[in-house]
């Protein structure tokens, strides 16, 4: 007697079958799903797509190059050469704050200057020392050398008239005192020819130690703009494909559930 063959469970084999066959689906389901696994991997590949797309585009469409004009920050009778002191280095921040005022002055020169409108170059202090580095930017390294020069000109222009007003009006002071023929004369007298010294050291000194040019200046990289912009404009899209999948998925489904219910 022979014994009867074995039954299978179709049961069994569909399902072990259709696991199967799901597996490879449920990576592509778990898209538009609210968990992370069905969300951060869409927005990290639409971010880094997007921060490519960004920086190629950027550098190949865009270009921007800055160059830098040196000028002495210090007080008229300072040597570039030499380090700063506590009071010269003082005397320098003060300069930079006068910079940041003369902002709109220096963009009218530049405009007037160049025919283009364009932001006043940037200044900063060289450290250790009290010389002031303007760097202005440009399309072009021509157009960023101007942008420099005009800057760094135009703030020796209006510190010559600043300081050369006080030092003028401190010796007007002088004058009169000594025109009374003090105790101190002397002392007062030694004042009046060190601001005299200091004047005309003021209306002659160039103040400007080295002057942009177009050789010296330097391509600065807009890759990294367009990095963050295209890496954003990325995420935004990944955003959009999760909320269109999510939304078909969900309309796909309401429609079994709406025939049945008839």
């Amino acid at each position: 007697m022979t014994d009867p063959p074995a039954v299978t469970d179709d049961r069994d084999s569909g399902l072990g079958s259709a696991n199967l066959s799901d597996r490879p689906a449920s990576l592509w389901a778990s898209i538009g799903q609210s968990t992370a696994r069905g969300i951060l991997p869409v927005l990290a590949v639409a971010t880094v797509l997007g921060a490519i797309l960004g920086a190629v585009l950027m550098s190949m469409t865009s270009s921007s190059y800055s160059a830098t004009a040196l000028v002495s920050g210090a007080p008229v009778s300072f040597d570039p050469s030499a380090m700063s002191s506590d009071t010269d280095t003082t005397y320098v921040k003060t300069e930079v704050a006068y910079i940041n005022i003369y902002q709109e002055d220096i963009r009218d020169e530049i405009e007037r200057r160049t025919g283009a409108a364009s932001q006043p170059a940037a200044a900063s202090v060289l450290p250790g020392t009290t010389i002031l580095a303007f760097t202005g930017s440009g399309a072009t390294p021509a157009g960023a050398a101007a942008v420099a020069n005009v800057s760094a000109e135009t703030y020796v222009q209006l510190w010559r008239t600043r300081v050369t007003t006080q030092l003028q009006e401190s010796i007007n002071i002088l004058t009169k005192e000594l025109a009374s023929n003090p105790l101190n004369a002397p002392q007062l007298a030694a004042q009046r020819a060190d601001l005299l010294t200091q004047l005309d050291a003021a209306k002659s000194l160039s103040r400007l130690i080295k002057p942009a040019t177009a050789a010296t200046a330097e391509e600065t990289s807009v890759a990294t703009t367009g990095a963050l912009l295209g890496g954003l404009v990325g995420a935004l899209a990944g955003l959009g494909v999760l909320l269109v999948v999510r939304r078909r998925r969900n309309i796909g489904r309401g429609g079994p559930r709406s025939g049945v219910d008839e």
